[in-house]
C-alpha cells in the first residue's frame, strides 16, 4: 500500500492546484469534513489531465527529416468555431473538427481558465458528449456552441484532493541536489528538477504495463530502460496573456523570435533550411525537458506567507512525439502521463 502523503504536503498541493485552476482546492480531510454539507459544490481534481494546456502543434504525422525541419503533409483543415457564454461573449477557438468534445473543453480551459468539468456544451438543443467528435453533431466551420456552467445556486466548485491518487513513497526532495553526471530516460537526457520537491502521482499500474516508468531493466540510475518514455515538462502560468502553447506555437510560425535573453532561458529556434518552414497544425500538447524553460511558465503561489512554484513532471509517448527546439509537441492528452507535481520556494519573490 502507498504511504499517505504529509498533511504539510497535501495543504502546499492543495494551495498550488488553486492557483493553477483559479477555482479552490480542498484537501481530502477538508473534503471529509465538509461532504455532507447540501449547500458544498465539490468535485473531485483530476491531477492527472485536467491542468494540461492545448494549443496548435505541427502535425504528428509529418515526416521529420530532422529534428527541426519537417516536410508538409495534406491539410488538416482546422476550422474556427465560436462558444458563445451566458454572459453572450463570444469565443473564438481554431480546432480540428476530428476532435473530440473533451479536447474542445480543455481548449476553452486553456483560453479562459474554465474549469471541462463544470462546462456544459450545448449545439442544436444537444449537450455534447465528451467522447464524441465535434463532426460527428454536425459542427461546422463558423458553427456557434452554447456553453452552461454547472454550478449549484450560483457557488463556485471546490475541488478535492483524492489521496488515493497521491504515492508519497516516491516523492522525491531535490532541493539541494546538483548533478554533475548525465541521465537518461527512454534514451533522452533526463534534465533532473533539481532545487525542486516531486510530489509523486499514483501512476503504477494505472496503465497497460509499467515498462513506460522503466521499473525493470535500468543497469544504472543514470542510464533508460528498454521501452521507457522519456521525461517532460508542463507548466500553466501565461506569460503576459500567453502560454506555454501560444509562445510555442508563435515560435513554430517564426512569429517570435526566441533568444537566450528572453525570459533568461530561451533557445533559438533554427533551421538550415533556407525556405520557410511549413507546418500543418492540429492540437496537442506543449511540453519540455528543459526544467528551466519549464520553470518560467510554472504557476506562482502563496503558502502560510511564501511564496512558491509549481509545474508538472510528466512522461510522453516517443513514438508520437514531435521535438521543434526545446518543445516536445504531443498530439493527444493520452501521449503524456503526469506522474509528478513539482513545487520549490520562489526565491525571486515573483508576484503571484
Amino acid at each position: 500500500m502507498a504511504k499517505k502523503t504529509h498533511p504539510q504536503s497535501q495543504s502546499l498541493l492543495a494551495a498550488a492546484l488553486t492557483a493553477i485552476s483559479g477555482s479552490t482546492v480542498i484537501t481530502y480531510d477538508e473534503y471529509n469534513r465538509q461532504k455532507d454539507n447540501p449547500d458544498t459544490n465539490l468535485h473531485e481534481i483530476d491531477i492527472y489531465q485536467s491542468h494540461m494546456q492545448i494549443g496548435l502543434i505541427p502535425e504528428s504525422s509529418i515526416a521529420k527529416t530532422s529534428e527541426s525541419n519537417f516536410l508538409k503533409v495534406p491539410n488538416n483543415d482546422i476550422k474556427e468555431i465560436f462558444i458563445k457564454t451566458s454572459s453572450k461573449k463570444k469565443i473564438s477557438i481554431q480546432i480540428l473538427l476530428v476532435c473530440t468534445v473533451k479536447s474542445l473543453k480543455q481548449l476553452i480551459y486553456t483560453r479562459e481558465g474554465i474549469l471541462p468539468h463544470v462546462q456544459e456544451l450545448v449545439f442544436n438543443n444537444q449537450i455534447l458528449n465528451n467522447e464524441l467528435t465535434l463532426s460527428q453533431y454536425n459542427i461546422e466551420a463558423h458553427s456557434v456552441i452554447q456553453l452552461n456552467i454547472l454550478l449549484r445556486n450560483g457557488d463556485k466548485s471546490v475541488g478535492y484532493i483524492n489521496t488515493e491518487h497521491l504515492d508519497s513513497g516516491y516523492d522525491y526532495d531535490f532541493t539541494n541536489i546538483t548533478d554533475t553526471k548525465k541521465f537518461y530516460r527512454g534514451k533522452e537526457e533526463y534534465n533532473r528538477p533539481c532545487g525542486w520537491k516531486r510530489i509523486s502521482v499514483k501512476v503504477l499500474n494505472k496503465y497497460e504495463d509499467n515498462n513506460w516508468l522503466g521499473v525493470k531493466g535500468r543497469k544504472t540510475k543514470y542510464e533508460s530502460s528498454p521501452n521507457e518514455w522519456p521525461v517532460s515538462y508542463h507548466a500553466t502560468r501565461k506569460i503576459g496573456s500567453k502560454s506555454m502553447a501560444d509562445i510555442g506555437y508563435e515560435m513554430i510560425k517564426g512569429k517570435n523570435k526566441l533568444r537566450k535573453k528572453f525570459l533568461g532561458c530561451f533557445c533559438c529556434f533554427k533551421s538550415n533550411n533556407k525556405k520557410k518552414l511549413q507546418f500543418e497544425f492540429e492540437n496537442g500538447i506543449y511540453t519540455t525537458p528543459d526544467v528551466k524553460l519549464a520553470e518560467e511558465f510554472a504557476t506562482r503561489f502563496s503558502y502560510e506567507g511564501e511564496n512558491y512554484l509549481v509545474m508538472f513532471q510528466n512522461r510522453v509517448n516517443p513514438n508520437t512525439v514531435v521535438k521543434v527546439g526545446d518543445f516536445w509537441l504531443l498530439p493527444k492528452v493520452e501521449d503524456v502521463r503526469t506522474y509528478g507535481i513539482c513545487i520549490k520556494k520562489d526565491l525571486y519573490g515573483g508576484k503571484c
